[in-house]
């Protein structure tokens, strides 16, 4: 399930974390909107709405052939899976997923049912169990969702090396183009460190139609293959060269889906030589997934080519930090000070060095070195943010207070600042100042929840029922997920 499948990650909750770390956006790559932009294109035509966008087809080796009893068989030896489906069905190469099947006639529907086979790139070994929980706690955030049943199936069928894991989940949600009550089934079957998701959906009223059936007829006779094929990609097929797939995995990922351009990225590597744009985008992946020790041995292929440049060594010193090998992120620390590049990375050398005493527990030395690259660079919005941490951390709110102020200064827009800055002024009890900082938080970022959850328990306290009442009547009306979430906190 595309737009939340990225989103199976654990969260680190670090109270009033405010540190800066090194941003992705000032490394460049040989990836361009335009490519991105036109491998989008072809999905934008479509006259009947489909609930939610699928990864992009990557057809090969595939064969239709006649099964009996009025079905067809279907086999794709590129993702490695077999089904059967009824002549009355037809297969789609247009509708995401590695295969889309829809009935040939389907004039009737405002919301056109559906059953689309996904392969998705897992973490090897990760419990298929908690990979569902992970779907769940995201899904319940759609409007209207109701988790009607989650069965695990025992005993899965064999493959010549290993059992399959499966679990089957039944939900509803409101699709909100179609303004339609989906109801979806979804089979879940992992095999080694892929996931597959066999998953149909119909409008509410057809849940017990003949269509339904043989959605269910169609799941019941998927199977995965022995072996994948190697087949060329179809003509036609949105994704079909080594710069394309890059292309396609860059924009999933700045999309916070993850697992799939990890798959694709798999894939870009195995059809051409492993290029530093692949490794990058492989560390920023698993970056975003909380993998930071791969993270880290990504970074470590780049500087095998690129040792003495500034921001990809200040990217791999922050994986190491984040996987907690503080002594290998010491060393390179050192490594980076004494290199030259743009002003933004040198300041960045300073305060991962900084961020490492933090992480080590080691507050005055953190403090030591964001001063002494404050010293050097006096424009680091960045630099004056971590300081002003620490000063929080060691309950100087005096100063806290100055060091957000500056880095506010430097930087109009820098959240983590006013977020940082608004938890100071709480604690000097200068409510006044708190909203404020916070008010400016959302007109940075409108869907940010602390900033939400700091403002309602600020109104409350100062009895402003008023306001109180009117920011949760926008945020209702904004985003019913995010109301729900906020209120749960801010209670």
């Amino acid at each position: 399930m595309n737009y939340y499948m990225q989103s199976i990650k654990k969260k680190k909750k670090i109270a009033c974390r405010a540190v800066d770390r090194p941003a992705y956006g000032f490394i460049k790559t040989s990836l361009t909107a335009v490519l991105v932009a036109a491998l989008f294109a072809w999905s934008c035509g479509e006259s009947i709405c489909m609930a939610r966008d699928r990864q992009p087809i990557i057809s090969g080796g595939e064969e239709t052939r006649d099964a009996g009893s009025g079905m067809k068989k279907y086999e794709n030896a590129f993702y490695g899976f077999a089904l059967s489906y009824p002549r009355t069905y037809e297969l789609s190469a247009k509708r995401g997923g590695a295969v889309t099947v829809t009935p040939k006639k389907n004039d009737n529907y405002r919301f056109l049912p559906a059953l689309v086979i996904s392969k998705y790139f897992v973490i090897k070994g990760q419990p298929l169990q908690s990979i569902i929980d992970q779907i769940e706690k995201k899904m319940s955030a759609l409007p209207y969702y109701r988790l009607n049943y989650v069965s695990k199936i025992t005993g899965g069928p064999k493959t010549s090396a290993e059992s399959t894991d499966e679990i089957k989940v039944c939900r509803e949600f409101s699709d909100a183009v179609s303004e339609e009550t989906v109801y979806e089934v979804s089979l879940y079957k992992l095999k080694t460190e892929y996931l597959y998701e066999i998953s149909w959906q119909v409008p509410r009223p057809f849940s017990n139609s003949p269509v339904a059936d043989d959605f269910e007829r169609i799941a019941a006779s998927f199977k995965t293959l022995d072996a994948e094929g190697t087949a060329e990609v179809l003509d036609g097929a949105p994704v079909n060269t080594p710069a394309q797939i890059l292309g396609e995995a860059n924009s999933l990922s700045a999309s916070g889906r993850f697992l799939e351009a990890l798959a694709l990225l798999k894939k870009a590597a195995k059809a051409g030589p492993a290029t530093p744009d692949i490794y990058l985008l492989t560390a920023k992946c698993y970056s975003g997934l909380k993998d930071y020790k791969r993270a880290a041995s990504s970074y470590e292929q780049i500087l095998k080519n690129y040792p003495d440049n500034l921001e990809f060594l200040n990217l791999y010193v922050d994986s190491l930090i984040m996987s907690k090998d503080h002594k290998k992120a010491l060393k390179f620390c050192k490594k980076a000070l004494d290199l030259n590049g743009p002003q933004q990375a040198m300041a960045m050398a300073y305060i991962n060095l900084g961020n490492v005493f933090l992480d080590m527990k080691m507050p005055a030395e953190a403090l030591n070195s964001y001063s002494q690259g404050i010293s050097r660079f006096p424009s680091s919005a960045r630099l004056y943010n971590n300081a002003a941490y620490v000063y929080y951390l060691q309950r100087d709110y005096n100063s806290a207070a100055d060091y957000y102020n500056k880095a506010i200064s430097l930087d109009a827009g820098y959240k983590s600042a006013h977020l940082g800055a608004a938890l100071v002024y709480v604690q000097k009890k200068d409510l006044a100042a708190a909203s404020f900082h916070y008010s400016r938080v959302l007109k940075i970022d409108d869907k940010c929840e602390e900033a939400y959850t700091g403002l309602l328990k600020i109104y409350r306290e100062m009895n402003m029922q008023k306001n109180y009442d009117e920011l949760l009547n926008s945020l209702r009306v904004k985003d019913a997920g995010l109301y729900d979430r906020v209120v749960k906190k801010a209670r």
